[in-house]
């Protein structure tokens, strides 16, 4: 039997290049050799830490002191298993008909809680048939400021006329109307609640409400400059009752006949830009690198695709193309690594690369202004894969749920010199227009390549890095913005504009923010990229956490875990991806055990923690050891 005692800490020595780094009982000799994986790295997503997420919230129900709004918040809060006060706020907040923030922090958390929900909302009956519904986005709010972490809604609520049968039968007699069947549980007194409307313009039909236990003639249309629609009832009754109303929709003009008319985003009215164009602070300082490093990466991809002579559709349509092809949709990065409150949506969004429809039409938005296209953010409900039902009285429908929560944006085109134009709804995730063309393989059909100066030095070097970009589609490769980061950091370095032969050079210190260890080094421009690499040589303060099971009988089972951390002492920061050398020694001596573990090596990861299980060769006699790296 081999006894293995833990090491201790202790101080450390470096050997030019290579690092041995050894612990012994109280003294920590090293031997550290690097090794870089540098495929694997270019594939993986380095994720910052995860941020504290909305847990534990005390138990109270908050929902009894809320106003009004039509449901039974408490009751749909069990039936939802939602136990934070703040989503179920949001959920309220969807339809209690008053429209002001959406933290999209929490709005993005509700939406993930609510997708697979069969909790239904409201009911669409008399449709002609399941595909002529399958594609309609039912408008609830609508926003036009941006504040980073939430959309803030500026324009007021004001009251607005059913629509006349009389009106309809002459101007849009061809035109299905719909009915709408909700499940209302309301307060005594007056109620007011978002109805679903359908864009761009809430056609509800006069004398269609239909509901129990209100005072006759309290119906209160209500709509804001951005058509979001609510309803005011004053109820006799706490009974929980079924509302039904009647709407129709205007027949929207396709992507093709949009794209015939419009022109360029110049021609947008100031009135218009003035409120839709806004980020903050500005356009230009938000965009700018070193406060939004991932959106200033995806906005200057996008400089190589939007070309001066497109029209305000096509650039639109460009950015959405981008999204699709370049964005996944999913909710690792939620849960992995939340935002944390206060950040940045889109550039969390920008950072991982991946979310759901509130991150796509988020940045969507963002970007279309960041190009001049007026936007504002929506979100209500898509009819995507609702369950149809049927009524003997109402006759076929389809019953949309909290699964079917969603979100999209509208943009302003122009179609004429003098400013007229039209809102168009553009939905994010579903729709498309021009295929993706210009996306892929314009970002595609470039080439770079990286070389760096310094490959291996102490700290108080320079290195410059040289990038250059080439085209084999003789595309100009002058006056492109090359960004480069750290891979290892996990950090923008910086970005520099190649000259007239495409080169680009970035120089910068080796300092102590520079963590000793390897570094991987990424240099872009649209699709194509390319990686060097450097060794920051230093002292490494190594930990070894422990040895488990301390005791091993080789003839049963001759494997134990050793794990440890590695830290640069200089900036407190983790080493990471180094390879750690693992040395047995007998105890009290510094007399090597040779072979002893197999494997003899372990790899920090990116916290700059190893732990790597070991099996002790059948050689070692028994006795007592140390265990040094």
């Amino acid at each position: 039997m081999s006894g293995l005692d833990e090491g201790l800490l202790g101080p450390t020595i470096t050997k030019k290049r290579v690092f041995a780094i050894v612990l012994v009982t109280i003294i920590l000799i090293a031997a550290f050799a690097y090794s870089i994986m540098i495929y694997s790295w270019l594939f993986g997503s380095p994720r910052k830490s995860p941020n504290e997420r909305l847990e534990g919230a005390p138990e109270e129900d908050a929902l009894l002191i809320l106003p009004e709004s039509g449901y039974n918040w408490s009751e749909l809060a069990e039936n939802l298993d939602l136990d934070d006060p703040d989503l179920l706020d949001q959920l309220r907040d969807l339809h209690d008909g008053n429209i002001d923030l959406l933290d999209l922090l929490q709005y993005a958390s509700l939406a993930a809680a609510l997708a697979g929900s069969d909790i239904e909302v409201f009911r669409v009956y008399n449709i002609p048939s399941y595909e002529e519904v399958n594609e309609k986005l039912w408008k609830f709010e609508c926003f036009d400021e941006f504040l980073g972490d939430s959309w803030e809604c500026n324009v007021p609520l004001q009251n607005y006329d059913f629509y006349s049968y009389s009106d309809y039968y002459s101007k849009h007699s061809g035109l299905n109307i719909y009915n709408i069947s909700m499940p209302l549980s309301p307060g005594l007194g007056s109620n007011s609640y978002m109805i679903p409307n359908l864009f761009p313009n809430p056609y509800i039909m006069e004398n269609s409400i239909e509901v129990p236990n209100i005072t006759p003639g309290s119906e209160v249309l209500r709509k804001n400059a951005f058509n979001s629609t609510t309803l005011t009832l004053e109820f006799t009754s706490e009974n929980p009752v079924n509302m039904t109303y009647e709407l129709f929709g205007l027949t929207l003009p396709t992507n093709t006949e949009i794209n015939n008319s419009a022109l360029d985003e110049d021609y947008t009215p100031t009135i218009i830009k003035d409120r839709y164009l806004q980020l903050p602070p500005d356009i230009s300082t938000y965009l700018d690198f070193n406060v939004h490093p991932n959106i200033n990466f995806h906005y200057n991809n996008l400089r190589t695709i939007i070309n001066d002579e497109d029209t305000s559709f096509v650039v639109a349509n460009k950015i959405r193309n981008y999204l699709q092809a370049n964005f996944t949709f999913g909710y690792q990065a939620m849960e992995n690594s939340p935002p944390a409150n206060g950040e940045d949506i889109v550039e969390w969004f920008c950072y991982h690369e991946e979310g759901i429809w509130t991150h796509f039409a988020a940045a969507f938005a963002v970007f279309c202004r960041a190009f001049g296209v007026s936007s504002r953010y929506v979100n209500g409900y898509n009819s995507r894969y609702s369950d149809t039902v049927y009524d003997p009285v109402m006759g076929d429908g389809i019953a949309v749920k909290y699964r079917n929560l969603y979100n999209w944006a509208e943009v302003y085109i122009p179609t004429d010199v003098s400013g007229n134009g039209i809102w168009v709804q553009m939905d994010i995730l579903y729709d498309s227009f021009g295929g993706g063309s210009g996306v892929g393989p314009i970002l595609n059909n470039y080439n770079l390549t990286l070389s760096s100066n310094f490959t291996s030095g102490s700290r108080g070097s320079i290195a410059q890095l040289n990038a250059t970009l080439s085209s084999s589609y003789n595309l100009s490769v002058a006056n492109k913005n090359i960004q480069f980061y750290d891979y290892t950091m996990d950090e923008p370095l910086g970005s520099n504009t190649t000259d007239s032969n495409g080169l680009a050079t970035f120089t910068f210190p080796i300092d102590d923010n520079q963590t000793v260890g390897p570094h991987i080094i990424y240099a872009s421009y649209g699709g194509a990229a390319n990686l060097t690499s450097y060794i920051v040589d230093g002292d490494i303060q190594v930990s070894l956490i422990s040895v488990n099971p301390p005791q091993v009988n080789i003839s049963q089972d001759p494997y134990t875990t050793i794990s440890g951390t590695l830290t640069d002492p200089v900036n407190g920061k983790p080493v990471k991806n180094a390879n750690v050398n693992l040395i047995l020694y007998q105890k009290g001596t510094n007399n090597i055990v040779n072979p002893s573990f197999n494997p003899s090596s372990a790899t920090a990861n990116d916290n700059g923690v190893f732990s790597q299980t070991v099996n002790i060769d059948s050689s070692v006699p028994y006795g007592k050891y140390e265990v040094r790296a």
